[in-house]
């Protein structure tokens, strides 16, 4: 089992330290994704249908990055650690190409987009993910993880602040937007030289006495996804909060025509939010140590449920009234107070989710920080899409007209219910998941005391499941299915059978690759099935991606609707070639079929 050797975390300095490159990711991330459209559409005139399937194509190849980059960062073995290699990579080119996407040659704009864009967006999220891997790896208390991410998500917000408004109020005194553009990167990357120096000079990463194993992707998602429950209800809540109608596309249509107020209020109300958020975090935070950090993310999410739901009530009153103006603005501020953690990517989540990875590691012995946090990055992306497009979509149809100034009220009460109502419903859903969340403080110092029990070579009780964990003493002797046995002689059984048959580690994560339908069937007729089905089930996803090229050559305009069914064939796919590589090492390793029968038996005791 992988031991980390290095102390925790706990001094102001550190706290400091590790939360400052945050304003530099957060800086360059909220400058690409505020200004690269509007800078390629209006500025350099770029051909709209062209930018727009580049967008498409970049976040197809996004989604896809997402669970390879974390998979890869946990396997990562060097003699400078895991984390710290790749932010010494990510970090320059995330710098160059941020700065390089604002300077297209005139004949290949679009192109050009493309390829510095996507490489900025991969970089960006290939920097957070193991920044966030890394705050999670060095605090270990219940309480001081949620202190680190306080000063992490601060850091971010102010560089959000900074990188979505300042470029613009620079262009009202230099008309030059490309050079307003070119130093504003310049000053940006000097402001990241000199932060990430100091987190690789004074955070320690943790060292690890012995090389854990290279757990494979899919079985390591589908282990992440079926067997951990506390990531499985975090992921629903998160997934539920990104699904919401988002408010930083939709705010622009309420602001303009449900309030029919001036652009001035639409910049005035995010900063306000945001300066709101910068406020409230560290009054979350100090109501988690006293509350929990679910209730406390839980409440955030009802005070914004229920404030959503006010938000379709100025359609109904007189615009232009005093009382409209101050409701208004009232109801901003309060949405500011209580939306932050359904607005950003607060700390409170971020400690949540590092509970949930120490969890993991009590259950197979493993830390797997990046590849949790890329799986959540993949929903939240993913639900992102639906979330900004789908509402645009529902305001077509209610008449939506762009060529008029003042819209119908068909469409003036439909956006504020959509912003509001429907959003709150979303937002409130999320909280009702977290009644069931599991680990409470008292919970979270069970599992620390059984990973405390494993470093000892000792049984350690699983407080989520009530069962007994067996120590993993080494990954070739790893018995991760003995945590669900029923009882002690139950699990004394199967492990003495897991023995006598050979079922090893490596054998056990490949067969976590096929559902208990596919093991009895390779049981029975032979691993051959496996190949057969798979085989075909990669074949359809072929077919299907290949009938999405051929409907976008005929039909160019629907291009960026089919990218989104391109890019579940393109996951499938993936996820196939996975299943077949899997046979192919079951062949390699000649698994007898008792010992598939073996594993499959276990599934079935189980669930």
């Amino acid at each position: 089992m992988s031991q980390p050797t290095t102390q925790t975390t706990k001094t102001l300095f550190h706290f400091l330290v590790y939360g400052a490159p945050s304003i530099t990711i957060a800086m360059f991330s909220s400058f690409y994704n505020v200004y690269s459209a509007i800078y390629y559409t209006e500025t350099l005139k770029t051909d709209i249908t062209a930018f727009n399937d580049a967008t498409s194509l970049q976040s197809l190849i996004i989604v896809l990055e997402f669970p390879l980059f974390g998979w890869l960062q946990d396997i990562t073995r060097t003699r400078f650690g895991r984390r710290k290699p790749w932010l010494m990579v990510m970090v320059p080119l995330m710098f160059i190409s941020t700065t390089l996407v604002w300077f297209p040659p005139s004949g290949w704009k679009a192109g050009w987009y493309f390829l510095w864009g996507t490489i900025s967006l991969t970089t960006s999220f290939a920097t957070l993910t193991p920044y966030s891997a890394l705050g999670v790896e060095i605090s270990h208390d219940y309480n001081q993880r949620s202190v680190l991410f306080c000063f992490s998500t601060v850091f971010h917000l102010i560089g959000y602040l900074i990188g979505s408004s300042f470029p613009s109020f620079l262009c009202n005194f230099y008309s030059d937007t490309q050079q307003v553009y070119f130093w504003f990167s310049i000053c940006a990357t000097l402001l990241g030289i000199f932060t990430f120096t100091l987190l690789f000079v004074f955070i320690r990463e943790p060292e690890y006495k012995e090389s854990d194993n290279r757990v494979p992707l899919i079985s390591g998602l589908r282990f992440a996804l079926l067997y951990n429950k506390p990531f499985q209800l975090l992921l629903i809540c998160v997934t539920l909060q990104n699904a919401a109608p988002s408010l930083v596309s939709f705010l622009p249509f309420w602001v303009q025509y449900t309030l029919e107020l001036s652009d001035m209020w639409q910049s005035l109300l995010i900063s306000l939010s945001v300066g709101l958020g910068i406020l409230t975090i560290p009054i979350f935070t100090v109501m988690s140590t006293k509350f929990g950090k679910s209730r406390t993310y839980q409440l955030t999410l009802f005070g914004s449920a229920f404030v959503l739901i006010l938000i379709c009530l100025p359609g109904y009153l007189p615009l232009k009234t005093l009382f409209t103006k101050i409701f208004v603005t009232v109801l901003i501020t309060i949405y500011g107070l209580n939306g932050t953690a359904m607005t950003f990517s607060n700390s409170l989540y971020l400690s949540l989710q590092g509970d949930v990875i120490d969890y993991d590691e009590l259950l197979t012995g493993l830390r797997r920080e990046s590849q949790y946090t890329n799986v959540m990055q993949f929903f939240n992306w993913l639900f992102n899409l639906t979330g900004s497009v789908l509402p645009l979509a529902a305001i077509n149809k209610l008449g939506y007209n762009e060529t008029l100034q003042f819209q119908s009220n068909t469409v003036r009460y439909g956006i504020g219910y959509i912003l509001g109502p429907v959003a709150a419903l979303f937002i409130f859903a999320a909280a009702l998941i977290l009644f069931f969340y599991p680990i409470t403080h008292e919970t979270f110092m069970k599992i620390k005391k059984g990973l405390q029990d494993h470093k000892h070579g000792l049984d350690a009780f699983d407080p989520i499941t009530g069962k007994m964990v067996p120590p993993h003493y080494t990954a070739q002797t790893m018995r991760m299915e003995s945590m669900f046995s029923e009882d002690a002689e139950a699990q004394e059984s199967f492990v003495l059978r897991s023995h006598q048959t050979n079922i090893d580690f490596d054998l056990k994560w490949i067969l976590l690759h096929f559902a208990k339908i596919e093991l009895e069937l390779a049981a029975k007729k032979g691993i051959h099935i496996l190949w057969l089905t798979n085989s075909l089930f990669f074949s359809s996803w072929v077919v299907g991606f290949s009938g999405g090229i051929v409907l976008t050559t005929y039909h160019p305009q629907l291009f960026q609707f089919v990218c989104f069914w391109l890019l579940f064939c393109l996951s499938m796919m993936f996820y196939s070639l996975g299943q077949l590589l899997a046979v192919w090492q079951l062949y390699k390793l000649k698994s007898p079929p008792q010992q598939i029968k073996d594993f499959t038996r276990f599934l079935n005791s189980i669930g």
